[in-house]
């Protein structure tokens, strides 16, 4: 895993500060750090964050299936050969 990940990050329900107050549903995009065409297509990803604090839940979905790779290399620190 990488040490950290930086995302972008917009509230579609609930207040994130305030986890404790519901249900909250967070779009993430990761955003490559080259400032390229090629490396935008190939790692840039978008993924749904969900936190349920009272049910102590936490699902994290893909947007789509073609964001996996970008998505696992985010995540694992790996770059693109």
């Amino acid at each position: 895993m990488a040490p950290s990940t930086t995302f972008t990050a917009i509230s579609l329900q609930g207040i994130p500060a305030q986890l404790e107050a519901g249900s909250t549903k967070i779009k993430l995009f990761f955003e490559p750090k080259e400032d390229s065409d090629e490396a935008y297509e190939r790692d840039y990803a978008e993924h749904y964050l969900n936190i349920d604090f009272a049910s102590r839940v936490v699902e994290f979905h893909e947007k789509d299936p073609e964001y996996r790779d970008a998505m696992l290399r985010a995540l694992s620190g790996v770059e693109q050969p």
